[in-house]
């Protein structure tokens, strides 16, 4: 039993659990100062709390460690994210990741899916960001099919610059496996972007940077992606509410999503959250339900 003010109402209430699921929830008298709410989604982690997904040693150990830490900062749902390396140290990272999901079924139900950022991004300074330029490259469909054997199928996101050959084919192939595809790190054109989009590509990773490190230094500040971002329906925007970027701990996004109001640690970003994306890559994945990732309780 656990006895707060629901977030949704700021009304006292008594839920009751029935083992790791809700049960009923009951008006409650006098009101407690503790407040309730769902867990919080994470589409973009790539390590919190000391515990890098993507460092040389990484183990399942690891994954199940930052996973847990999240836990306490409210995030009940996450998307591991493994960035631009070598592909054997990619699938080096997703294979740590389906360790640790076929070890703890917790660790597993908080798992939505593995987001890959990388490697097929662009290879020009600022579009690029921090991703390292020697391990930059055009997707493949053979090397995309050993990240999932790696992982066990659990990739459900993939962040690229559709300026590469071969983008299309890659985004209608990937998306007709059911992996949301989002733009980011690019110098694409606006013609190439919206081609992108008409492929299936349906999120902008890091929109909120798009004027700094996230898109090319020789493109206008209003770039073609967001320019597109903020006007399509097919596009739908994910962001970094970083104070290193945008100066405030609270961050207001796009109608497509969800406002948050987050708390940070001295160097990890805790929520990107993105509502749509969450609900398509829930309706991918339907054994991790929201009612199931809502009702983890943590002790």
């Amino acid at each position: 039993m656990i006895q707060g003010l629901l977030a949704e109402t700021g009304r006292p209430a008594e839920i009751r659990i029935n083992s790791s699921h809700i049960r009923s929830i009951n008006p409650l008298d006098p009101a407690p100062s503790l407040w309730l709410a769902p867990g919080f989604i994470d589409i973009q982690v790539n390590g919190y709390a000391g515990y890098d997904l993507n460092s040389p040693d990484v183990t399942a150990d690891t994954v199940a460690h930052c996973v847990r830490s999240l836990w306490l900062a409210g995030v009940t749902a996450v998307c591991p994210t493994v960035t631009t390396q070598s592909e054997s140290s990619i699938c080096r990272s997703l294979r740590a990741i389906r360790e640790a999901c076929e070890a703890d079924p917790l660790i597993a139900r908080s798992i939505v899916c593995i987001h890959v950022e990388g490697p097929h991004i662009s290879p020009e300074d600022g579009a690029r960001g921090a991703h390292p330029l020697e391990h930059v490259r055009p997707p493949t469909l053979d090397e995309y099919r050993r990240w999932q054997d790696a992982a066990g199928g659990r990739i459900g996101i993939i962040t690229l610059a559709p300026e590469h050959p071969g983008s299309l084919e890659y985004i209608r192939a990937v998306v007709a496996e059911g992996v949301v595809v989002a733009l980011g790190h690019t110098a694409a054109s606006e013609d190439q972007i919206l081609a992108a989009v008409n492929a299936g590509a349906s999120l902008s990773t890091c929109s909120r940077k798009l004027d700094n490190n996230c898109v090319s230094r020789s493109q206008p500040r209003h770039s073609p992606i967001k320019v597109i971002a903020i006007n399509s329906e097919s596009l739908h925007r994910g962001s970094d509410p970083d104070r290193r970027n945008n100066g405030s701990n609270s961050f207001q996004m796009s109608s497509t999503t969800t406002y948050i109001h987050t708390q940070k640690s001295s160097n990890s970003v805790i929520i990107w959250l993105v509502l749509r994306l969450c609900l398509a890559v829930t309706s991918k994945h339907p054994s991790n339900t929201a009612q199931d990732r809502s009702s983890i309780i943590i002790n």
